[in-house]
């Protein structure tokens, strides 16, 4: 999971695996969080990730943990998002009436001119 982070999240990612096992206490295990995740080119994107503790055993009896990290990409959503507060702002920013209305009819949203 470590590869798809940011390399100051990376860093603490390794530590959080290692406080756990050695003290049982779950700081991140199990918990779904928001950060930012990283593409093979470097980039950055949101992402959602939560990761979850497995007990397998192999052939032989010995149990062990299995660490399986879930990762969600919101850049999609975070665009919309942030599109969204764009058109806010500069719909409130207009100083005559603007109201967005469906094809049958319904109002969608207005600015405080309308």
């Amino acid at each position: 999971v470590s590869i798809l982070m940011p390399d100051n999240v990376a860093q603490n990612h390794d530590g959080y695996l290692k406080r756990y096992a050695k003290t049982g206490v779950k700081t991140v295990m199990g918990k779904e969080f928001d950060t930012m995740g990283k593409r093979f080119d470097g980039s950055e994107f949101p992402i959602s990730i939560a990761i979850r503790e497995q007990h397998v055993t192999n052939k032989l009896g010995v149990q062990s943990a299995l660490y399986i990290g879930y990762v969600t990409d919101y850049s999609e959503q975070y665009v919309v998002e942030q599109a969204n507060k764009l058109n806010g702002v500069i719909k409130d920013m207009v100083i005559f009436p603007l109201i967005s209305i469906t094809v049958t009819g319904k109002i969608l949203s207005f600015n405080s001119a309308a």
